[in-house]
C-alpha cells in the first residue's frame, strides 16, 4: 500500500484513497470514516491495467474529484473521476492527458472562481489543464514550468482570495530543492518561481 491521498468531505468525514497491490497490478482502494472509525477498504474504478498516485480535492458543490496515473490507455496517462455521494458511485473516468510521454504525479485543486485545475509531470516539466464547467470540457494542455531540470512532484493549493499555489521539486539550482509559484488571479497569470528550500542534500 502506498501513495495515500486524503480529503475532508462536506459532512465532516474523511476519505482516503491509495494504491494497493493485491497480487497483481496496483489498484485504487478507498475508505471513508470519522473519529478513527473507518469503512472496510473497497476497490474503486477497477481496471486490469495499473492505477497509481491518487490525489483528491473537495469542490464547492460537495463533489470529490480524484485524479491518478493509469496505464489503462496503454500509456502512462492522467485520468480523473468524481463522486457526489462520498465514493459510493463514481463517474466514468476521463482521460486528462494524451501525450506520448510518461505523465505522472498528478495533483488537483479548485480555484476560487470554480475552475478545476489538474497539474502533473511529463518529461521534466509541470503541465496543466483546467475546466470551467465541472469537468465537462478541458483547456488545452499548457506548461507551468519551463526549465528542463527534473521538475517533479507538483502540488496545487487554492485560497478563497483567488490565489492559486503550485509547488514542486527541481534540480534547477544545482541541488534538489522545493520551488513555489503563485497566481493571484485564479491561475490566469503566474508570478515568478522561487526557491522554497536551500538545504544541501
Amino acid at each position: 500500500d502506498r501513495n495515500p491521498a486524503a480529503v475532508e468531505l462536506a459532512d465532516g468525514r474523511q476519505m482516503v484513497v491509495w494504491n494497493a497491490e493485491q497480487g497483481g497490478n496496483p489498484e485504487l482502494q478507498m475508505v471513508v470514516g470519522q473519529n478513527g472509525v473507518w469503512s472496510p477498504a473497497v476497490t474503486i474504478l477497477p481496471h486490469p491495467k495499473e492505477d497509481t498516485s491518487p490525489a483528491l480535492t473537495l469542490t464547492s458543490d460537495g463533489s470529490v474529484w480524484l485524479v491518478w496515473q493509469s496505464f489503462r490507455s496503454g500509456n502512462p496517462d492522467i485520468w480523473a473521476a468524481h463522486t457526489t455521494d462520498a465514493g459510493q458511485h463514481w463517474s466514468v473516468p476521463i482521460q486528462i492527458t494524451t501525450l506520448t510521454g510518461r505523465d505522472e504525479s498528478p495533483t488537483v485543486a479548485q480555484a476560487a472562481d470554480g475552475r478545476l485545475w489538474v497539474a502533473w509531470r511529463t518529461a521534466n516539466y509541470i503541465w496543466e489543464r483546467h475546466s470551467i464547467d465541472g469537468g465537462a470540457h478541458w483547456s488545452n494542455t499548457s506548461p507551468l514550468t519551463f526549465y528542463p531540470d527534473y521538475g517533479a512532484g507538483p502540488a496545487l493549493a487554492a485560497e478563497a482570495s483567488g490565489r492559486l499555489w503550485l509547488s514542486w521539486h527541481s534540480y534547477r539550482s544545482g541541488n534538489q530543492d522545493l520551488w513555489v509559484m503563485r497566481s493571484d488571479d485564479n491561475g490566469n497569470t503566474w508570478g515568478s518561481s522561487e526557491t522554497y528550500t536551500r538545504f544541501l542534500g
